[in-house]
């Protein structure tokens, strides 16, 4: 099942991984696939934590959005 994330980019989890696309629905429409394997998610997150800290700024201004997958995806990275 695939998970609206916003911007047009879509988010499935399968087991080996997280798949990501970006589409707007229409077949004439560019679209692209992402393929993140664990370990390569756990390098993005713990990657985005570093520069945010560096930048607090950034992080102090960015909208603040409640999403229950995050919580589910970080479950699954972490084997939590």
């Amino acid at each position: 099942m695939k998970t609206y994330i916003g911007d047009s980019v879509y988010l499935r989890i399968e087991p080996d991984g997280l798949t990501l696309t970006t589409e707007n629905g229409l077949a004439t429409d560019p679209s692209n696939i992402i393929f993140l394997d664990w370990a390569v998610f756990e390098n993005l997150t713990d990657t985005v934590k570093v520069v945010l800290e560096e930048h607090k700024s950034i992080a102090q201004s960015r909208p603040r959005m409640i999403n229950p997958m995050n919580e589910q995806v970080r479950g699954l990275a972490t084997g939590e």
